[in-house]
């Protein structure tokens, strides 16, 4: 059997290739269109720009990370991406560093670990310029330090750390709140003559952060801003099971029938070793007490969100705003699992073999081309360049593109990357027509049909030549004839 030291030497190489793997993605990956309008709506307007307006892309903290790594290092899909590739890392780490206060150095550490980093949901997110990997990551680290923490220093640090992640992410506000909720009932129940300061160590620097970046911004929303996520907490659970097995089309995948069949089985399952490692939490004293603080934030984040959904009508989480509670009851479970294996020895093995057949179904859908979530943008770069490279360069008035809606917000970004304000005017994207005729048209197969079908002008093949395609987005570009 290999010892400890070479299993932390796998562990860092797992997590090193992971990263790598994430890195090449975000430097060759087209950007989507949520990146694209966290770009042109907020980050590339600067500071007030992102201060003075919110929209849900505008994840604040991230944005002004986001704004100056363009700064920095000049406008790339990599620098764009950074941010989110550096919260990415800390996600991965943090999830690491959970890992081995649960377990013991071995095959299960390593394979539950990597369990959830092969999530293809969640690699998506380790790198997309979005804020979702920094603040689950902050969220994370958070929890970590505050569940040893028994000086002040460690509270006010703990405490910081949830105000960054709710700046980077509002949505993780509930999960925030059950981890300061169940660090200050452990404060209460300790020594009576230092409870004041540790509850101001605890309770004042992480809305003192998040206060001072999302003020401004959230001052300018809406209530109507707050419409994405799922109808029931099964929809949710559902959605988060069929994006993890059935994220792209794999040479191992599930079938759609059976994916309330699994998620069935992983909420009963998931329950039971919450519960379990909870129970066993509790029973083994004060020697590790702060090992059970994900599963006690978990519940607090989802009696929270019912009373949210009851009484405000505020959705359930839906895949990528789930991610944070998927996280901490990956978390809780794990705290459940490794109480069962060290009171039976023989469920070792089996735990460890279903999480390597899990790591398989999640590799196999393994690819470097899209997200789920925005498949039609996968080509969103190849599209400008090969409208770059078809122009007329002897022209001297500005190239007029009209686009659908989802794909404006993508080449607008490349409009701005590449630099091609000189020559390429800002993108057209009216619906359902332009108002006048375009140089360029570009468009999914299934827009290119429903407008074909409702023209009032018969057999548009008459005006349009189909100039490109592009089979892995289903788009298409058309320019008159």
């Amino acid at each position: 059997m290999p010892s400890p030291r070479t299993w932390r030497a796998l562990e860092i190489g797992a997590l090193s290739a992971l990263m790598a793997w994430c890195a090449y993605r975000a430097a060759t990956q087209s950007l989507a269109h949520d990146e694209a309008w966290t770009w042109t709506g907020f980050v590339r307007h600067g500071p007030t720009g992102i201060m003075t307006r919110y929209a849900p892309n505008n994840h604040v903290l991230h944005s002004l990370l986001m704004w100056s790594s363009s700064r920095i290092f000049g406008l790339s899909e990599l620098a764009l991406r950074l941010p989110a590739l550096l919260g990415g890392l800390l996600w991965a780490g943090a999830m690491l560093a959970w890992a081995r206060r649960l377990f013991p150095a071995g095959p299960l550490r390593l394979v539950w670990w990597s369990a959830f980093a092969a999530n293809p949901l969640v690699m998506d997110y380790l790198f997309q310029a979005r804020g979702y990997g920094l603040a689950i990551g902050l969220a994370l680290t958070a929890a970590f330090v505050l569940s040893d923490a028994s000086h002040k220093r460690g509270l006010v640090a703990g405490s910081a750390l949830c105000g960054a992640s709710l700046a980077a992410l509002p949505s993780t506000a509930f999960v925030l709140v059950g981890i300061a909720a169940a660090v200050a009932v452990r404060l209460w129940r300790g020594s009576e003559t230092r409870r004041c300061g540790h509850f101001l160590a605890l309770i004042l620097p992480g809305p003192l952060v998040a206060t001072g970046l999302l003020w401004q911004p959230l001052s300018h929303s809406e209530r109507r801003q707050f419409h994405y996520g799922a109808a029931s907490p099964w929809e949710s659970l559902e959605g988060l099971m069929d994006a993890s097995l059935r994220h792209h089309d794999g040479w191992l995948q599930v079938d759609a029938a059976w994916v309330p069949r699994a998620t069935g089985f992983a909420l009963v399952l998931g329950i039971g070793l919450i519960v379990y490692g909870m129970v066993r939490q509790g029973a083994a004293g004060r020697t590790t007490p702060g090992l059970a603080l994900p599963g006690h934030a978990l519940a607090i984040a989802i009696v929270l969100l019912g009373l949210a959904h009851h009484f405000a009508s505020l959705p359930w989480p839906r895949e990528r705003t789930a991610l944070d509670l998927f996280a901490f009851a990956w978390l809780a479970s794990g705290l459940g699992l490794a109480a069962a294996v060290a009171r039976w020895p023989w469920s070792r093995l089996a735990a460890t073999g279903i999480l390597t057949l899990t790591i398989a179904l999640m590799l196999a859908q393994l690819q470097a081309r899209q997200f789920r979530s925005h498949a039609y943008d996968a080509t969103a770069r190849e599209v400008f360049e090969c409208i770059a490279a078809d122009r007329d360069l002897e022209r001297d008035t500005p190239v007029r593109i009209w686009a659908e809606w989802r794909l404006e917000r993508s080449l607008s970004a490349y409009r701005d990357l590449r630099q091609a304000a000189a020559w390429l005017a800002p993108i057209d994207a009216q619906r359902p027509w332009p108002d006048g005729p375009r140089d360029y048209y570009v468009l999914t197969g299934a827009e290119a049909q429903r407008l074909a079908a409702s023209s009032p002008i018969p057999d548009l093949g008459k005006y349009f030549r189909e100039m490109a395609r592009f089979e892995l987005s289903d788009v298409r570009i058309l320019a008159p004839r």
